[in-house]
């Protein structure tokens, strides 16, 4: 299924994808792209992103919280982005294709911030004439008739380039040594996991991200306390990626408590406050512990020594 209107894009790259599918036909699809006059005639038709097509990449709004993060971060309003764009047709859903510099086609990869994708080399978009399994039909908002497709804005730009240079794999290295000797247990860990999850949103699209601070999480409090706090923070990365967090071995290399407070973004001070309020809330649970124990041998001396 083709769109003759793809034509005026000689430079686009194509794979085949099933009627009513998203999903790519055939083995290591995006190392043999196509031109338009190799696409079947009876499937749908994915774009593929990245170098093969020439440097175009495809922003994914997926939702109102997706348009509403991209118009108060960069001041753009998507009803004015005058570049090719298309939709399936669900409320608040839609692409838009713009060109990268060829400079940063090897530095790039996708990341996904409050449900919007910036999508790159490894995926695809589906395009219209395409149709979805309910019927709906992919249609264009700016069509390549109308319009041309223009390069990303260089803010726009940038900041996807601060977040792959801040990307959360690179803490892997954090030193841990000052931390070494102190304890952290559930509470100061999930203070630090509430902090990460403002940072870093659902993770959905981010496996990197979700299993650097699952395994820095359990090298912290073990597996089984890891499991419980990543799915209360992270409920649908962390049931589709599970087998990885259950396989995580304590290893020397491995992230660490180091990197939780890193990615926290915690200050010094408050992280000190932290560490003292949870010093003094185990002292209390001692106190009583032990108040507890002395009440009970009280008990057991007295019933010995009375009847």
């Amino acid at each position: 299924m083709k769109d003759d209107q793809l034509k005026l894009l000689p430079d686009w790259r194509y794979c085949n994808i099933q009627k009513g599918s998203k999903v790519p036909i055939g083995y290591q699809w995006n190392f043999h792209p196509l031109d338009l006059g190799s696409v079947y005639t009876d499937g749908n038709i994915g774009l593929i992103l990245g170098p093969a097509s020439q440097g175009v990449c495809a922003i994914d709004f997926d939702g109102e919280e997706a348009i509403d993060f991209w118009t108060k971060e960069f001041g753009i309003m998507i009803d004015e982005l005058d570049t090719i764009m298309w939709t399936s047709g669900k409320d608040y859903r839609c692409q838009a294709a713009f060109t990268i510099p060829k400079e940063y086609w090897d530095v790039l990869k996708k990341k996904v911030v409050n449900k919007l994708e910036f999508r790159w080399t490894g995926g695809q978009s589906v395009m219209p004439p395409s149709t979805l399994d309910d019927g709906r039909e992919y249609v264009w908002i700016n069509s390549p008739q109308t319009t041309t497709v223009k390069q990303l804005p260089d803010v726009v730009l940038t900041y996807w380039l601060n977040m792959i240079y801040n990307d959360i794999t690179k803490y892997d290295v954090v030193i841990d040594n000052k931390y070494e000797t102190k304890t952290y247990d559930e509470e100061i860990v999930n203070e630090l996991l509430q902090r990460i999850q403002h940072n870093v949103g659902n993770l959905r699209g981010d496996y990197d991200v979700w299993r650097t601070i699952a395994w820095a999480t359990c090298s912290s409090i073990g597996i089984n306390n890891a499991r419980m706090l990543m799915m209360y923070y992270w409920p649908e990365k962390t049931r589709k990626e599970m087998s990885t967090l259950m396989s995580w071995k304590q290893r020397s290399d491995s992230p660490k408590i180091g990197t939780l407070i890193k990615l926290s973004g915690i200050s010094s001070k408050d992280l000190k406050k932290l560490e003292r309020d949870n010093e003094r809330s185990r002292e209390l649970e001692t106190y009583e512990a032990q108040l507890a124990e002395m009440n009970l041998l009280r008990e057991i001396i007295r019933k010995k020594k009375y009847g």
